[in-house]
């Protein structure tokens, strides 16, 4: 049996539901980790990932209900090398916001993207 521990409910299972009820309903189903979006609403759009809350707000909603953010999507056409400036630029803007979460994978790609 796959340890509980191991799943994450993406956003895009109920993406009219706020953020804030979300992260209640993660952690009310007993799930640790959620995946944020940055498409929820059609095109990319970083401001949109946190519903517009500080990253202090949600780094507090996410410690009162013990979920983590495990990952943000999406940054698309990564594979397109005509784009790479835009999406380093998407992606510090996403490390940004999330600086306030207790995210291990963010002080890798803050580290790397740093150097």
């Amino acid at each position: 049996m796959i340890a509980k521990e191991r799943f994450c409910l993406n956003r895009k299972a109920a993406p009219a539901i706020p953020l804030t009820e979300t992260i209640q309903l993660v952690s009310e189903l007993g799930v640790p980790n959620i995946e944020v979006r940055n498409d929820l609403y059609g095109a990319p759009d970083n401001t949109t990932i946190l519903d517009h809350l500080s990253g202090q707000k949600v780094a507090n909603l996410l410690n009162e209900n013990q979920v983590n953010v495990e990952t943000i999507n999406a940054i698309g056409n990564m594979d397109n090398r005509d784009m790479i400036r835009e999406n380093l630029k998407s992606l510090t803007s996403m490390l940004e916001m999330t600086k306030d979460f207790d995210l291990k994978k963010y002080y890798l790609l803050s580290s790397a993207l740093n150097r």
